[in-house]
């Protein structure tokens, strides 16, 4: 009985140092890809920062010209957009007013086939 009591106390004590040394492998592996990430944000942070101060230079630098361009373009676009906007507008209403001037042609004709209808009708009383 002590024999195998102590096989069986000999293998949990082995599995349990395998089970601690694959804790700690984990543990080591988890912080070297906390520290990886954190090492890789860190820089993409510090290139975002250049990017941005190298924008924020060649913006003030450019700024005045930029705003005078863009205003220019924004002005010629929002132009040949109203213009166009009208031409569009003229275009339906001429399109409805002729829709509409079919229909009360086609109303005036049947209104006075009706009127004609009513004076044959009149006329045989």
């Amino acid at each position: 009985e002590q024999d195998v009591e102590d096989k069986l106390s000999t293998e949990r004590e082995r599995t349990e140092s395998a089970i601690d040394a694959e804790q700690q492998q984990r543990r080591h592996a988890v912080k070297g890809v906390e520290t990886d990430l954190r090492e890789r944000i860190e820089t993409d942070i510090g290139v975002r920062d250049v990017m941005r101060m190298l924008v924020d230079r060649v913006a003030g630098a450019a700024d005045e010209e930029a705003i005078k361009w863009v205003s220019a373009k924004a002005e010629a676009n929002n132009s040949a957009a109203t213009e166009k906007v009208k031409e569009e507008l003229a275009e339906l209403i001429d399109e409805k007013v002729t829709a509409v001037e079919g229909d009360v042609e086609s109303h005036s004709a049947q209104i006075e086939e009706l009127e004609s209808g009513k004076e044959a009708a009149d006329e045989k009383i």
